[in-house]
């Protein structure tokens, strides 16, 4: 369990390097947070809105495609 959510604390950290640096998408960060049993990407627009994403469970490819949902309005 703890390798799975190093693993999607690591991608998220890449992740929000690769969102944040495209000036259209207007996030300033989006980091991994844990509360007790459920995961979450939390985003940070800039302004300072913030939007949970959960992803308890999900894989690498279905984070990516929550956030982008999210961030882009796919």
């Amino acid at each position: 369990m703890k390798k799975v959510e190093e693993e999607k604390r690591n991608y998220i950290t890449r992740l929000s390097l690769l969102i944040s640096s495209d000036y259209r998408s207007g996030v300033e960060q989006i980091k991994y947070t844990r509360d007790q049993e459920d995961e979450y990407a939390e985003i940070t627009f800039e302004g300072g809105h913030t939007v949970a994403v959960n992803i308890t469970g999900d894989s690498l490819g279905a984070i990516y495609k929550d956030v982008g949902k999210v961030v882009y309005k796919l």
